[in-house]
C-alpha cells in the first residue's frame, strides 16, 4: 500500500525494507563480505516485530530480519534501524546495546538461547554522523579498563556519505531508486536535474504490480515531503517515462486532496514573493489552456481553487 502522509521518512523506510528482496539486496551490498558469505539468504525471513522500547522508539524505527547460517539451524538477527533525529546521536553504542539486550530478553522469555544480533544503523540525512568506537563516549577509560567495557561494533550506512555511483552499483533498481530518494529528499534541485535518470530506473520495473505500488509510494514521499514548488512537481510528473506518467499525475492529485482534508494547505500562499506567484499563475494558465478543469489544475499545482478561478477569470476577460 502507498505510504500515508504522516511520518514520511519512517513510513517510506519501512515500505522499502519490509520487501524481502529489497532488504536482501541492501544487506548483500552494505554488510561486510564475511557476514554475507556466512548467511543462507534463501532462508531470510522478515520478523513481524519491533524491539524498540518506549525510550528507543523516540530515536529509532526498526525493520527486523532473521537469517540462518549456511548448513545449520542457528541464525542471526539483522536489525535495520532508521535514526530519527539525524546528526545528534550522542551515544549510539549505548542505545544500540539497549536495543540488543531487548532482543536477548525477548528470546530468553521465549525459552530460546540468545543469538547474535547485527545492528545496522541507517542514517538518511540531511546531516551525517561519524562512526567512533564505544570508548570514545565513555569518560576516563584507560587501556587497562578497555577489556571490561561491553565493546561491540555496528554497521553504519550513512547515506550522506554514500556516493550516488555506489548506489548505482546496487543490484536492484527498486532499491537504487529508494536510496536515491531517501538521500536527496532534502535536495530538490538534485532530483529535478536527475529526474530522467532516476525514474528511468523505476520505469523498468513497471511490468510488475509491486513496481507500480512502490512507484506510488515514491511519488507520495516525493510530492508530500519535499520542498518542491507546485510547478516543479508538475514538471517532474510530465517528464516521467510514459508508463510512469499517469501514476505520477494521479498521485500528485491525490496527495493534494489528502493535504486539503488535513488542513495542511491553509494559508500556503501567505508570504510568497510576487515573482513566485507570477510563476504559479503562468503554470495555471498553461494547464487551463491544455484543457484541465480548475479543480484538476488546483490539485496538480497544489494551490487553492480560488487562485485558479481568479486566473481563469483573467483569461476570460483578456479574450
Amino acid at each position: 500500500m502507498p505510504i500515508p502522509l504522516q511520518k514520511p521518512h519512517d513510513e517510506f523506510f519501512k515500505e522499502t525494507f519490509r520487501q524481502k528482496d529489497i532488504a536482501e539486496a541492501f544487506f548483500r551490498h552494505f554488510l561486510p563480505k564475511s557476514v554475507v558469505e556466512d548467511l543462507d539468504w534463501d532462508r531470510l525471513q522478515l520478523e513481524n516485530a519491533s524491539f524498540t522500547d518506549e525510550s528507543l522508539a523516540e530515536r529509532f524505527s526498526d525493520v527486523v530480519y532473521r537469517c540462518p547460517f549456511k548448513n545449520q539451524d542457528a541464525e542471526t538477527i539483522l536489525s535495520l534501524l532508521l535514526e530519527h533525529k539525524t546528526g545528534v546521536v550522542k551515544f549510539p553504542h549505548l542505545q544500540l546495546l539497549k536495543y540488543i539486550t531487548n532482543i536477548w530478553d525477548t528470546q530468553i522469555k521465549q525459552k530460546q538461547k540468545p543469538g547474535p544480533v547485527l545492528p545496522v544503523l541507517f542514517v538518511q540525512g540531511p546531516k551525517g554522523i561519524t562512526y567512533k568506537p564505544l570508548e570514545h563516549y565513555i569518560q576516563g577509560v584507560t587501556d587497562g579498563l578497555l577489556p571490561y567495557l561491553p565493546r561491540f561494533e555496528y554497521v553504519l550506512v550513512d547515506l550522506t556519505k554514500v556516493p550516488d555511483g555506489d548506489i548505482m552499483r546496487v543490484q536492484m533498481n527498486l532499491l537504487k531508486v529508494g536510496l536515491l530518494m531517501m538521500k536527496h529528499i532534502w535536495n530538490e534541485q538534485h532530483i529535478l536535474r536527475n529526474a530522467k535518470e532516476i525514474f528511468t530506473l523505476l520505469a523498468e520495473t513497471m511490468n510488475l504490480e509491486r513496481g507500480q505500488l512502490y512507484a506510488k509510494s515514491i511519488f507520495v514521499y516525493l510530492f508530500s515531503h519535499s520542498d518542491l514548488k507546485p510547478q516543479e512537481k508538475v514538471q517532474i510528473a510530465h517528464a516521467m517515462p510514459k508508463n510512469l506518467k499517469n501514476i505520477a499525475m494521479n498521485t500528485l492529485e491525490r496527495t493534494f486532496y489528502e493535504g486539503v482534508e488535513k488542513g495542511k494547505l491553509e494559508g500556503k500562499l501567505e508570504g510568497k514573493l510576487e515573482g513566485e506567484l507570477l510563476g504559479i499563475k503562468k503554470s495555471i494558465r498553461q494547464l487551463l489552456v491544455h484543457g484541465y478543469s480548475p479543480e484538476q489544475t488546483a490539485g496538480l499545482l497544489d494551490v487553492p481553487i480560488t487562485l485558479v478561478l481568479e486566473v481563469q477569470k483573467e483569461m476570460n476577460e483578456q479574450n
